[in-house]
C-alpha cells in the first residue's frame, strides 16, 4: 500500500510539474538554451514585472546572449494549484546578475503554468518583484525573465 501510494505521489501533476521546475531553473542557471528549450511550450511566453512580454525565442535569445550572466538563483515558497492537465506553480526566485552590464537582484513571486499532458510543458511564466511591492516607491524592474 504505502508502494502503490509513493508511485501515485511521484506521477501525480503536481510532482511532475515540481520535478519541470526544477529542471527549468537547472537549464536557466547552467545557462542551456538547448536545454532550456526543450522543456518549453512552442507558445512559451514570459511575463515580467514591468509589463514586457517576451516569447519564447526572445527569452532564448536573452539567456543565449554573453551580456547575461546569472550569478545566483534559488526558488522556494512552493505551492501547486492543479486545474485538469494543468498546474500553477506558485513560488519566489531570488537571484543576481547583470545584463548588459547592469547588474540586478531579484526578489519576486513567480507563476509557472505547466501543462502536464500529453507532454510536460511549461506554456507561460509571470514574475513580480516583491520589492517594488513593499517599498514606498517603487524600485525598477529587473531587466531580466526571472
Amino acid at each position: 500500500m504505502i508502494l502503490l501510494l509513493f508511485a501515485l505521489s511521484v506521477h501525480s501533476p503536481q510532482a511532475i510539474a515540481r520535478a519541470l521546475v526544477e529542471k527549468y531553473d537547472a537549464a536557466w542557471m547552467r545557462k542551456d538554451a538547448a536545454g532550456f528549450a526543450a522543456l518549453l511550450s512552442p507558445e512559451y511566453v514570459y511575463f515580467s514585472s514591468d509589463g514586457k512580454v517576451m516569447d519564447r525565442k526572445a527569452v532564448l535569445s536573452m539567456l543565449a546572449s554573453p551580456e547575461y550572466r546569472i550569478d545566483a538563483g534559488s526558488r522556494d515558497e512552493f505551492r501547486t494549484f492543479v486545474s485538469d492537465s494543468a498546474v500553477v506553480v506558485s513560488s519566489r526566485w531570488r537571484g543576481r546578475g547583470s545584463y548588459d552590464g547592469k547588474p540586478f537582484t531579484d526578489d519576486q513571486r513567480c507563476s509557472v503554468v505547466i501543462a502536464v499532458t500529453p507532454k510536460p510543458a511549461v506554456l507561460a511564466e509571470h514574475c513580480t518583484n516583491l520589492s517594488a511591492i513593499s517599498s514606498v516607491s517603487p524600485a525598477p524592474a529587473a531587466p531580466m525573465p526571472r
